[in-house]
C-alpha cells in the first residue's frame, strides 16, 4: 500500500504531489523512500536513478520499489549469475545497469 501511494505522490509531484506526501507519510516508515537527482544519470549512476531513468524510457511514472535478491541459502545478495538463472527460470527481464548507462551514452 505504501508503494502504491508513493507513485500516486509522483504522477503528481509538480502538483500538489510534495503536500499530498507531507500530509499522508509519515517518516522514519518501513519503506525508506528514495529521490533520484534531478538530472538522473547526468548527476549520478546510483540505482534510484537508474531505475528512474527506466521508468521514464518505458513511458511510466517515475516511481520504482527497489528490492535486494537475496539467496535463501547463504542469506546474502545474490550474484548476478544467480539472478540471471532466476530471471531466465521465471521469464523476467533483466537488465544489467551498464546496458542502460551505454543506452544513455554516460559513462
Amino acid at each position: 500500500m505504501t508503494i502504491l501511494k508513493m507513485a500516486e505522490v509522483c504522477k503528481k509531484i509538480d502538483d500538489g504531489g510534495v503536500d499530498y506526501f507531507a500530509k499522508n507519510f509519515r517518516a522514519p516508515g518501513h519503506v525508506p523512500i528514495l529521490i533520484a537527482s534531478k538530472r538522473l544519470l547526468q548527476d549520478r549512476m546510483g540505482h534510484t536513478e537508474l531505475c528512474v531513468y527506466l521508468m521514464q524510457l518505458a513511458g511510466l511514472t517515475p516511481a520504482v520499489a527497489i528490492c535486494e535478491m537475496m539467496d535463501s541459502v547463504t542469506h546474502r545478495a545474490l550474484s548476478i549469475e544467480a539472478a540471471q538463472e532466476y530471471a531466465k527460470k521465471f521469464n523476467i527481464p533483466l537488465i544489467d545497469a551498464s546496458e542502460l548507462k551505454a543506452y544513455a551514452k554516460v559513462a
